[in-house]
């Protein structure tokens, strides 16, 4: 569905037409683009999700002021940026990361892959090093300077609270047995470095981050 205008309420609960208009009165406009991809998917893969990351974060193109400098005036140690590269180019996935500054050293960053089960499931569970990543970014906010210390925790998709507390308190519907609740299919378990991603699936982490001098932030 592209848009949906209403001149009458459909008694779905809203008590009202979704009749949304322009100052003029005419409904809005909403302008939309289409893509269609043709690929055998016995030999070839899929560029549908692809298509969307570049759509939902188009190529962002930066231009200088000041033309005057023809080369860095001081060299930087960029292990710590190939390190974050790294991370995300071997992921056996369709990975969109974001992450968002919470306060003074505590980000958050939500990973969701985007592959889809009918483009070809993977042979193996799609992993991602998070910890690698978290102190990747730190360095590279700090000059190549690692953390006195990191604590992930991992949040539920809004980031009200921790995806365990959620858990916890989570209403356990029985089943005929009452000894094994209703639960849906447990998913495969992290590693100790790493979490799993299964195609389609959002995970949210909050990265609290100790600093080894107080005058370093994780980002400036």
């Amino acid at each position: 569905m592209q848009n949906r205008r209403l001149l009458h309420d459909d008694y779905k609960g809203v008590d009202e037409n979704l009749d949304e208009t322009q100052p003029d009165g005419r409904g809005i406009a909403v302008n939309t683009k289409y893509f269609v991809t043709i690929a055998a998917l016995s030999d070839q893969s899929s560029v549908q999700r692809k298509t969307q990351l570049l759509t939902d974060e188009p190529l962002q193109v930066f231009y200088a002021s000041d033309f005057s400098e023809t080369k860095p005036t001081a060299s930087c140690n960029c292990d710590h940026k190939a390190a974050m590269a790294s991370q995300l180019t071997q992921f056996d996935g369709d990975l969109k990361l974001l992450s968002f500054p919470e306060a003074r050293n505590q980000v958050i960053l939500r990973l969701e892959n985007l592959a889809d089960l009918f483009d070809g499931a993977p042979s193996a569970t799609p992993m991602f090093d998070v910890n690698a990543y978290a102190e990747a970014l730190y360095k590279s906010a700090n000059s190549g300077a690692a953390p006195a210390n990191m604590e992930i925790t991992e949040r539920t998709l809004s980031n009200n609270q921790d995806f365990a507390e959620m858990q916890a308190n989570k209403f356990k519907w029985t089943s005929a047995d009452p000894s094994e609740p209703h639960l849906a299919q447990a998913y495969p378990e992290d590693s100790e470095s790493s979490i799993a991603l299964q195609p389609q699936r959002i995970r949210v982490f909050r990265v609290v981050y100790t600093p080894a001098t107080s005058e370093e932030v994780v980002l400036q």
